[in-house]
């Protein structure tokens, strides 16, 4: 089957208003900066240091994991460096996934995905008419009446290193929205396109389910803790006994189109799901296109090159000066669905 696969990094879900690199990092420093007078907690996340004194057996070593992640954050090229850095020290890998959880849902509640609070049960498209969760719809849904949705969703796939649920949001409310159907048919519906997180998620996204966790939920004890354990760092996700990392390696040496979205092209995750080529070359005239916006063009020549050694391409359209949603204006043609 003919496949597109989107490989999505934290840049996609900024035009969803969610922060990114120093942002994020000032946040998850900020989350455990947790400190104690009196016996009472006085600064970080309450939900972490909850967590830390109630539900884990070494407390002091958690505490003191997070005043080193606190100070190395402003050195770190990203919370997932710094704890791939740190792989053997348990107590700031746990540390390190709470604050990512709480962080993440926050960032989740003050997004523009937040359903409108006159509407709870839908989201407002409107704001988002200017970010590419609208024009990817638009790409999916095109010429596509419901009868043909499922077939449609089956010729895509997302690779997203972000640990929200952005996406699954926008499309759930979407097929709902567009195609008048029921929660239960929109999650049947979005069953059928396969949505990978290298790096796991905070939850599966459920609005009911006493397992799942809604979108910006605000969680707490077991249920925080159990979230975190979720979250998985550079060698969890390479794992193949515990991961995914063998078929979505499949999926996208095998893509026909491969989109990069708001993606940073660092190396740990290129080389996640781009390990050296090794007979799983891409067809050299399979087209790979990417944003590259904050970027110098040295470096994205620099990318560039990479991306054709370890995928064979001859077909690599990088540019600088695009965002996510202005790469679907100039390429919709060309990612056209059958």
């Amino acid at each position: 089957m003919t496949r597109t696969v989107f490989v999505v990094g934290a840049r996609a879900s900024k035009e969803a208003r969610l922060p990114v690199g120093s942002e994020l990092r000032a946040l998850i420093a900020s989350a455990v900066e947790i400190r104690y007078e009196r016996g009472r907690q006085k600064g970080g996340s309450i939900e972490i240091g909850d967590v830390i004194q109630t539900c884990v057996p070494n407390p002091k070593e958690c505490l003191n994991a997070a005043a080193k992640i606190r100070s190395a954050m402003p050195l770190a090229i990203s919370i997932d460096n710094f704890l791939d850095a740190h792989n053997e020290d348990k107590s700031i890998e746990l540390v390190g996934k709470l604050a990512i959880v709480r962080t993440i849902l926050q960032a989740e509640r003050d997004s523009i995905l937040w359903p409108v609070s006159t509407r709870p049960d839908r989201l407002d498209f409107q704001v988002l008419s200017s970010t590419w969760y609208n024009r990817f719809w638009q790409l999916l849904t095109e010429n596509c009446r419901l009868s043909g949705l499922e077939q449609r969703l089956q010729r895509v796939a997302l690779v997203v290193f972000n640990y929200d649920r952005c996406i699954e949001t926008f499309l759930l409310h979407a097929i709902q929205t567009y195609y008048h159907v029921s929660h239960e048919h929109a999650v049947s519906l979005l069953g059928k396109l396969q949505i990978f997180h290298p790096y796991g998620s905070i939850g599966q996204l459920a609005f009911d389910a006493e397992e799942g966790v809604p979108f910006g939920a605000d969680l707490q004890g077991d249920r925080l803790l159990s979230a975190a354990l979720r979250i998985k760092t550079f060698t969890e996700g390479t794992d193949e006994d515990s991961s995914e990392i063998s078929l979505i390696r499949l999926l996208v040496a095998g893509a026909s189109t491969l989109v990069f979205l708001g993606f940073a092209y660092h190396r740990l995750n290129v080389q996640l799901i781009l390990p050296t080529p090794s007979g799983n070359k891409m067809d050299n005239n399979n087209l790979i296109i990417g944003t590259a916006k904050g970027l110098s063009q040295t470096d994205v020549e620099t990318i560039r090159a990479d991306l054709y050694w370890r995928t064979g391409s001859r077909r690599i359209a990088l540019n600088k000066a695009q965002n996510c949603s202005d790469l679907f204006d100039e390429y919709f043609r060309s990612l056209a669905l059958p």
